[in-house]
């Protein structure tokens, strides 16, 4: 019917198992659809099977494909209601659980959440929160990319100057928000450090102790 716009919510390890029709029959074509992707990241207690480690990995790649992570859930509902107004294949990729954020919420640009340092690290989902306590008076600045595809180029620009990226991810490193700002930054002076999931799958536990165990 006209003027609908399918939404499919859909694990991310589920995900994985329509890729064929993802890239061809979406993607390719451009279509104007948005895909909802519960258990991104390391997931707790739903067993080895559930990691949704991988679908940044398979989606990142596809031309027109965008690919939202929102570090809370008021950022997750205003993305929803944003990519319903888009065009084209849109991923919004969360977490089992998200915060709650009692401040102002920006999704137009990546948000600074502590001021830009000489080391800045970069992250997105629900990961933003832990960050923002565990970098709270350091010399550390903080930056919310909740946009993962297109990246926010005007923000990483301001980085160009300063002198660490760090990169923290509940993924695979491969086809990872930190390849893409690699490949921005090419052969910059800015030394980029990812830390990811390294070419691992994970066992059953809780968020914290898979963390520990992929040494992240």
């Amino acid at each position: 019917a006209f003027n609908k716009v399918p939404f499919v919510f859909i694990y991310s390890t589920f995900l994985q198992r329509a890729y064929d029709q993802i890239l061809h029959d979406v993607a390719r074509t451009n279509q104007h659809v948005v895909f909802c992707i519960d258990r991104a990241g390391i997931v707790s207690g739903d067993g080895d099977t559930h990691q949704g480690i991988f679908d940044l990995s398979f989606l990142s790649p596809l031309p027109n494909m965008q690919i939202f992570a929102p570090s809370s859930l008021q950022m997750a509902r205003m993305m929803v209601k944003k990519a319903y107004l888009m065009d084209g294949p849109i991923a919004i990729r969360y977490p089992k659980n998200l915060p709650n954020c009692t401040e102002a919420i920006n999704i137009d640009n990546w948000n600074i959440v502590h001021p830009l340092k000489d080391v800045n690290v970069i992250t997105y989902g629900a990961d933003v929160l832990s960050l923002k306590e565990l970098l709270k008076n350091k010399n550390v600045g903080l930056i919310d990319a909740h946009t993962i595809k297109p990246l926010d180029t005007d923000c990483l620009n301001k980085l160009s100057y300063t002198k660490k990226i760090i990169v923290y991810e509940q993924v695979n490193n491969y086809c990872s928000l930190s390849t893409l700002i690699m490949e921005h930054f090419n052969n910059s002076n800015v030394k980029i450090i990812s830390i990811s999931l390294r070419d691992t799958y994970l066992t059953t536990g809780s968020v914290d102790e898979l963390k520990v165990q992929a040494n992240i």
